[in-house]
C-alpha cells in the first residue's frame, strides 16, 4: 500500500522536508504550504536566523508539476546587527520521466531544476543571489516492501537525490557546490498517515566561508491526509569549517490540497 501522498517539501516541490521525490502532483491539484524554520548559533559566529516561507506547488501532467517558493528571512547577529526581508523567489520545474519497476528492480527517475530570482531585500546576508542562480537535481524514489506476505506487509519509501547549485556567475558572490540527499519515509501506523522522516542533507565542494561544506542528519514526524499535512522535525548541521560550531535548526511545515 502506497503512502496516502506525498506532500511539498520547505522548498516547495514534493517529498520530505528537505529531500525531493519523483512523486508529481495530478494534473490540476494545487496545494498551499507553509513553513517555518528556526537556527542558533550561540558560538562563532553567533546569529539567529527565522525563516518564513510560503509555497504553492501545482500539477499540470501525470508526470509534472511546477511550484513556487518564497521565504522570509530575519537574521540577528550578536553584535548588534539585524535583517530582515524577502529573500528572493524561487520557481521549481520537476520532471519524472521512468515510473519504478519492481520486477526489473528499477526505481523511479526524474529531474527537478528551480530558478532562483534576486526580487527582494539586499540586506539579507543569508542565500542571497544578485543576479540568478539555479539548482539542477536527479531524483529517484522506491517503494520496498519489508515483509511480502499473505499476513503482513510494511512498505517503506526510499527518496534520493543530487545535483549542483550555482549562482551569479563571474560576480563577487559566486557559487558552486553539490547537493546530494536521502531520505527514508517509516509509517507508524497501519493507514500510513503518521510517518518518521528520516534524511541526511550533505553540501559538498562549497568555498564559501562559513557557509561550507555541511552534513545535516533530520528526523521529523508527519501527519498526512488527503487534503492536509502537517510536519515538525529538527535538523543537525554538522559543520565541516575549522572553528565553526554544529548547530540545530527546528522545522515545521503545514500544507493544504485543493
Amino acid at each position: 500500500m502506497k503512502l496516502v501522498r506525498t506532500p511539498a517539501t520547505i522548498f516547495g516541490p514534493s517529498g520530505l522536508l528537505f529531500t525531493q521525490s519523483t512523486d508529481t502532483l495530478p494534473p490540476g491539484e494545487v496545494e498551499v504550504g507553509l513553513g517555518v524554520a528556526y537556527e542558533h548559533s550561540s558560538t562563532n559566529p553567533d546569529y539567529t536566523i527565522n525563516e518564513l516561507s510560503g509555497t504553492l506547488t501545482l500539477g499540470i501532467l501525470d508526470w509534472a508539476e511546477v511550484s513556487v517558493r518564497v521565504p522570509y528571512i530575519y537574521n540577528f547577529e550578536s553584535h548588534g546587527v539585524d535583517s530582515a526581508g524577502v529573500q528572493g523567489g524561487e520557481f521549481s520545474l520537476k520532471w519524472r520521466f521512468l515510473n519504478q519497476d519492481e520486477d526489473l528492480g528499477i526505481p523511479a527517475v526524474g529531474l527537478s531544476l528551480t530558478y532562483f530570482s534576486p526580487i527582494g531585500s539586499k540586506t539579507v546576508e543569508f542565500d542571497i543571489v544578485d543576479s540568478w542562480g539555479m539548482k539542477a537535481l536527479f531524483l529517484a524514489s522506491a517503494e520496498v516492501n519489508l515483509s511480502p506476505s499473505l499476513f503482513y506487509d510494511y512498505n517503506i519509501d526510499l527518496y534520493a537525490d543530487g545535483g549542483v547549485f550555482i549562482r551569479d556567475p563571474d560576480k563577487p558572490t559566486e557559487e558552486r557546490h553539490g547537493l546530494i540527499d536521502l531520505g527514508i519515509a517509516l509509517p507508524l501506523i497501519k493507514s500510513r498517515q503518521l510517518q518518521l522522516l528520516l534524511e541526511t542533507n550533505n553540501t559538498v565542494r562549497n568555498e564559501i566561508p562559513q557557509q561550507g561544506n555541511d552534513t545535516a542528519l533530520t528526523a521529523a514526524l508527519r501527519y498526512v491526509a488527503s487534503s492536509f499535512h502537517l510536519t515538525g522535525g529538527i535538523q543537525h548541521r554538522l559543520k565541516q569549517d575549522e572553528g565553526i560550531k554544529d548547530t540545530n535548526r527546528f522545522v515545521f511545515q503545514a500544507g493544504y490540497l485543493f
